[in-house]
């Protein structure tokens, strides 16, 4: 079985950002624009550590999408209201920022047009690189399904019993994964709550770098007010009132992840039955540009053909939803009107690089390759299909 991630350095992505005219766009404005270079970390967690380090608002720094955590990673930021951008700021250890210029706006979620992507996949026989090189002869086609990334543990989960209006579960689920009381079927969790090593590091002025380790009796500093679960415990009597806490934002990437699942299956069904001979049919599905719905309270299925409209319908049935459950009037921020997403992806600049003896599993290859995916599309996801 192929692995992937063994190492930060094994997954390299670098955000496509589309300025067309560089010189035209920073000249000038409050925004300052950065290259953000990570490694092992979220996104959030550097934003956090950047925005705690330098006394600024965290609220300040803007992104476009969020990146890998067990990966290098090369992303846009803006910061808004720095007197001397040029100037050094205090970055923690394995984060730096690359000053670019200054704009009128700033970076928002999704503005960014894809990213790249080099992966080592390591833990491969001779045939498994043999079956790869024979498919990059071809153009690479493959479902476009949402990767492990948006689902966590039981994030579809919360988010169908918010659909359902079943408040009470969800909250359950929540303090579950938070270590707060629920039934032991919940406690493997659905979102794991910050801990001591997501706290703002010490700065080194002689280093100039962040103390990678947390200052002593951090976990004991995090206040309740940290943790968005430990919230929800303080009105557990109080369900909607106690998730209405969150104000939609925490809440609706779960309503997300529902919707990411149901996506899925209706993409797996429609590929089992559209997929004799895979290739060929997958193909065929993308250059006649297949979409398929992101089911919510907006969704039309007159607007698809008749064999999606039967898979989503079955779906559905089987789920005990209708597009209306997607309204949810106790918490208005986390409805969910739905869209369209393509079904398939042509895999873009595929390139195998090199392979050799992979040294950190004996006997077997590993090798790298890279390929370019537009924005909301998953690497985990392509190398998956490249390799079953």
């Amino acid at each position: 079985m192929y692995k992937i991630k063994q190492i930060p350095e094994d997954f390299v992505v670098r955000e496509i950002f589309p300025l067309s005219n560089p010189k035209l766009f920073f000249s000038g404005g409050r925004y300052a624009y950065f290259i953000l270079r990570k490694k092992n970390y979220s996104t959030r967690e550097a934003v956090r550590h950047i925005a705690g380090l330098n006394r600024i608002s965290e609220k300040s720094i803007c992104f476009a999408g969020m990146k890998d955590k067990q990966a290098v990673t090369e992303q846009y930021v803006s910061i808004m209201g720095l007197a001397h951008p040029e100037a050094p700021l205090k970055m923690p250890h394995d984060v730096s920022l690359e000053f670019l210029g200054k704009a009128k706006s700033p970076v928002f979620i999704g503005a960014h047009a894809g990213n790249s992507f080099t992966i080592t996949v390591r833990n491969l026989g001779k045939k498994d690189i043999a079956r790869l090189q024979a498919k990059a002869l071809h153009p690479i086609v493959i479902p476009n399904y949402f990767g492990e990334q948006r689902f966590s543990a039981m994030n579809e989960k919360v988010g169908r019993l918010l659909v359902k209006k079943d408040f009470k579960g969800a909250l359950d689920l929540i303090l579950a994964s938070s270590g707060g009381k629920g039934d032991d079927e919940t406690r493997n969790g659905a979102v794991k709550a910050p801990t001591s090593s997501d706290e703002t590091r010490k700065w080194d002025d002689k280093t100039r770098k962040c103390d990678d380790m947390p200052s002593p009796g951090a976990d004991k500093k995090q206040s309740r007010d940290t943790i968005p679960e430990m919230n929800l415990l303080q009105d557990s009597n109080n369900f909607i009132g106690a998730l209405k806490k969150e104000q939609g934002k925490f809440l609706k990437f779960f309503v997300h992840a529902y919707q990411s699942c149901l996506f899925n299956q209706s993409l797996r069904e429609y590929t089992k039955l559209n997929t004799a001979k895979p290739n060929t049919a997958k193909k065929k599905s993308c250059d006649e540009k297949i979409l398929l719905p992101l089911i919510g309270f907006g969704t039309e299925l007159r607007n698809f053909s008749e064999e999606i409209q039967n898979i989503v319908n079955g779906i559905m049935a089987k789920e005990g939803i209708s597009f209306r459950d997607f309204i949810i009037p106790q918490i208005p921020e986390i409805s969910s009107e739905g869209g369209e997403r393509a079904g398939f992806i042509n895999i873009k600049d595929f390139c195998i690089n090199e392979n050799g003896d992979d040294k950190l599993s004996p006997k077997k290859k590993k090798l790298s390759v890279s390929f370019s995916l537009p924005k909301h599309s998953y690497a985990t996801t392509v190398v998956g299909e490249l390799f079953s």
